[in-house]
């Protein structure tokens, strides 16, 4: 009884808290407060801040079934006349094979101040815009209207849901701050659900209780809604920055997930269960495991049709990846059950990532090699937590085989991708696989090997000095060829639109190597001239084209997540210009050496024969850096800005 005082003494203090500093949650009122409001104290730097965020989830009585319903409630102020285009917000709703969840309720209001009177600009229902993301998940899109500095948006839309695993999650931090925000959840006691905080220890409140009343009645049973109410003040705008594998890890959150049914009439169902009884299933499963089964037994008279069952291991490897990814497409769908039957499959040759990785299973295993599937989440579905033994958040399946006695992590949905490799959006902390002769096993997915680019340049003045012209090859391996590949697509209007913006001017065609054959480096030739400064009789020139970091990518002073790099990365530069006989140098820029355990830089300049040989490289050797070490790799951005932006300079003899 004690404690059940104390937090209400302390809702009380809290709401009084933020009533004092004149905030209304009201739908429609707005406060001298909030149309004063220029900037906010706890950070200045803000574009807007979000007044108060406010989620409500519930299960309502619908003749013989409960209905989930979740409303939500925000405000927010906008400061910045950069917000203004950011002022897009989206409504996810989840579709089944025979129902989907449904906006019952949406309204949303932009405030004013004109000539001392608030005007209101209210939004029509009916610019909600659909968008249809997947099988499974549409997105309602809407901007708000007549927005402006100083501008109050308002918005207010409830989703009724038939699907009880889908209590939805709150997230209490967003791009902006939040003064305010607070979710309570009503639960019945016919579902069970864990319930996860992420990136906070604690709630400012935390607040659960028996609501009042006359009790409710489903069948025999009687009962009280319990209300669990979670609120949190004042909570900084999360920084998605560079090298970050999905905000989604970091923010602070509270995810729930269906643990248990308990039925009216007595008995329990175990939604969740164990990682063990997990496998189990899947294993069972007709889109899953069965599927396997199904797909060694076609892939069978395909390998018997020839000679591969006499090669070793690796021919058979890259035999059953190549022909599936010669006859069949990835239909661009992410998901960890295949979605279609065998037969259908095999004849319209498309399908989900599932689809075509439990295929290569069953096609491996035909091949006499042992090979398991292996479910994952992919980079920009977060980070798989070993603590509750959730299906939900995994979302793709790779292949996983014994080749020449080394495990390998394999995937045939990317044909830009080498047998060797997985995509990058695949490489993500861990994955589970898929053998239920085996206790659990966990995988790290990581990739060690460095993705290289390296950019070797042949370069002369032009007669006037007014320009650097050079001879350029640039080669990729690794990640860093795969990455250049699918980014320009072998299109050379692409590439000539990336080299503009580098600030050079294409001086001929640009021609490319290897596109097709993904194992091989993968090599850009062009020829470019970029601008050389004068000051006074002296010429400035830029040994490497500009076409090194200008801007550190790390902007934070503090970072509270790691530094993902998804693998090790490494870049050179090597450039040989020849001087204009009437001309001398007059500075080269030192040589510098730096090298440590995480990182590796160095620059080398020597002038001989009429020729400035000009040579540089740096390397991030780990694929992801500590939260502990982001300072330094801060410090080593700036390292290379400052060395690699150096100018030699030249001057009449």
């Amino acid at each position: 009884m004690l404690k059940k005082l104390t937090f209400i003494l302390l809702t009380v203090l809290f709401v009084q808290n933020i009533s004092a500093q004149n905030y209304s949650h009201t739908y429609g009122e707005i406060t001298d407060y909030e149309k004063q409001m220029t900037s906010y104290s706890k950070d200045t730097t803000a574009e807007a801040v979000i007044i108060f965020d406010s989620g409500k989830s519930s299960f309502n009585r619908e003749g013989e079934q409960f209905t989930l319903y979740f409303k939500r409630h925000t405000k927010i102020k906008v400061l910045k006349e950069s917000y203004i285009n950011n002022a897009n917000f989206i409504i996810p709703i989840y579709k089944g094979q025979t129902d989907e969840e449904v906006i019952v309720n949406f309204k949303a209001t932009t405030y004013n101040v004109s000539n001392g009177q608030l005007v209101q600009t209210k939004l029509d229902k009916h610019k909600l815009f659909k968008e249809t993301i997947n099988k499974y998940w549409d997105n309602y899109k809407f901007a708000m209207p007549d927005i402006k500095v100083g501008s109050i948006i308002e918005f207010e839309y409830e989703i009724s849901s038939p699907f009880k695993f889908m209590l939805q999650d709150w997230e209490f931090q967003n791009s902006i701050p939040t003064i305010f925000s607070e979710y309570t959840v009503k639960m019945i006691p016919f579902y069970a659900y864990q319930m996860r905080l992420q990136g906070a220890n604690k709630f400012d409140i935390r607040n659960s209780s028996e609501e009042k009343g006359l009790k409710k009645q489903y069948h025999a049973v009687q009962f009280r809604d319990m209300i669990h109410y979670f609120a949190m003040k004042d909570i900084p705008a999360f920084k998605d920055e560079s090298f970050i594998s999905s905000r989604d890890n970091y923010i602070i959150k509270l995810d729930f997930q269906l643990s248990q049914i308990h039925m009216y009439e007595g008995g329990t169902i175990n939604v969740l269960s164990t990682w063990k009884e997990l496998v189990k299933d899947l294993e069972k499963n007709v889109n899953f495991g069965t599927y396997v089964k199904k797909s060694k037994n076609k892939f069978k008279k395909i390998a018997e049709a020839t000679n591969i069952l006499s090669k070793d291991d690796t021919e058979k490897m890259n035999f059953a990846i190549n022909h599936i990814k010669q006859n069949f497409n990835w239909n661009n769908y992410h998901g960890k059950y295949a979605q279609k039957k065998i037969k259908l499959f095999l004849k319209e040759k498309t399908g989900n990532d599932a689809q075509l990785n439990l295929f290569l299973v069953g096609a491996l295993k035909a091949l006499d090699l042992e090979a398991y599937p292996v479910i994952i989440s992919t980079r920009n579905n977060g980070k798989i937590i070993r603590t509750y033994p959730f299906l939900d958040p995994f979302n793709y399946v790779l292949a996983y085989a014994n080749i020449n006695g080394k495990w390998k992590l394999l995937d045939a949905t990317d044909t830009y991708c080498p047998n060797d490799k997985i995509p990058t959006k695949c490489i993500n902390d861990i994955g589970l696989v898929i053998n239920k002769k085996e206790d659990v096993k966990w995988i790290k997915i990581r990739r060690h090997e460095i993705a290289l680019i390296q950019t070797k340049i042949l370069s002369e003045l032009s007669n006037d000095l007014d320009s650097l012209i050079g001879n350029f090859e640039v080669v990729s391996k690794g990640y860093s060829a795969m990455s250049i590949r699918k980014r320009y697509r072998n299109k050379t209007e692409k590439l000539e639109e990336q080299l503009v913006e580098d600030g050079l001017e294409l001086l001929d065609s640009i021609t490319t190597e290897n596109y097709e054959n993904v194992d091989k480096p993968y090599i850009i030739k062009h020829k470019s001239s970029c601008l050389t400064e004068h000051i006074a009789d002296k010429t400035f020139i830029h040994p490497f084209f500009y076409d090194v970091m200008q801007d550190n990518p790390l902007k934070q002073k503090i970072r509270t997540y790691p530094v993902d790099m998804v693998y090790p990365k490494s870049k050179a530069y090597i450039n040989e210009i020849t001087i204009p006989e009437n001309y001398k140098v007059e500075k080269i820029p030192e040589n510098f050496f730096f090298n440590n355990e995480l990182f590796l830089i160095q620059y080398n300049c020597e002038v001989k024969d009429g020729v400035i040989k000009t040579s540089a490289s740096y390397q991030f050797k780990k694929a992801i850096y500590a939260t502990k070490d982001y300072s330094k790799i801060k410090n080593y951005f700036d390292l290379i800005i400052e060395k690699l932006n150096q100018k030699i300079v030249l001057s009449e003899k």
